[in-house]
């Protein structure tokens, strides 16, 4: 199934995209241009949750946002995850692991996709890597399409160290 394929099945139509470096979003646009899609983009979290913000007011919500880990704070992209699944829009993030290392290092630079917890040799200044990330989420929400917000949840609150149920609490969501 095509990328396409996947975003109609999934009701894909507008994505927000964040990171605080400009050749990271420069190569995001470059790969996101070949997608027939609506997507924005947002250098850093607070900007990312105002545009957030504004678009849910106006009944108009990001579908899927695919964000930075590490921004102004080492995480700020959880401020993002966080006003995302309030918004019960798909989330995942794309966060480099060993960007000081050399290229030629095995052990970096990469990218790995939470909360699928894949990775991908590469930094983000690469359209490709931005095209992994995508794909990957667009697998995680399919394999969870059922209860995708409390398996987002399941797993970065394993990610950051906190149990579900105290997520759920902190983030207001009722499971009927």
């Amino acid at each position: 199934m095509s990328i396409e394929e996947k975003l109609s099945e999934l009701e894909i139509k507008k994505i927000l995209v964040v990171d605080d470096r400009e050749e990271n979003l420069d190569a995001a646009k470059q790969y996101f241009q070949t997608i027939n899609l609506h997507v924005e983009y947002a250098t850093n979290a607070k900007d990312a949750i105002d545009k957030m913000k504004a678009a849910y007011e106006k009944e108009e919500k990001y579908d899927f946002i695919l964000s930075d880990l590490e921004m102004e704070t080492k995480t700020a992209g959880l401020d993002v995850v966080k006003e995302a699944l309030e918004q019960r829009s798909y989330v995942t993030i794309a966060s480099g692991v060993n960007y000081d290392k050399s290229d030629t290092d095995q052990h970096g630079p990469n990218t790995t996709i939470r909360p699928t917890g894949t990775s991908i040799k590469g930094k983000k200044e690469k359209p490709e890597v931005w095209k992994f990330a995508l794909e990957e989420s667009l697998n995680y929400i399919q394999t969870y399409k059922e209860s995708p917000e409390f398996k987002a949840i399941e797993r970065y609150a394993h990610f950051i160290g906190i149990l579900p149920e105290n997520i759920i609490d902190m983030l207001k969501i009722k499971y009927e």
